[in-house]
């Protein structure tokens, strides 16, 4: 199910969205939603593999 809420960002802010609408995916222009949806997806996925990655670490320096 899909929410529509409204949100308030600087003029930069916006003006930056519209510019990635017609950059992050090539050849495909995104609608505003999905191009900050891209973003929050893809954030969550490198905040994990970051997690992974200090995980890994420290069991290795417990190893060690």
């Amino acid at each position: 199910m899909k929410r529509f809420k409204s949100i308030s960002v600087s003029e930069a802010t916006f003006d930056e969205v519209v510019h990635l609408t017609k950059i992050l995916l090539p050849g495909v222009t995104l609608s505003k939603a999905q191009t900050i949806e891209t973003l929050v997806k893809n954030l969550e996925v490198e905040t994990f593999k970051q997690h992974i990655a200090l995980l890994k670490l420290e069991a290795e320096e417990k190893r060690l």
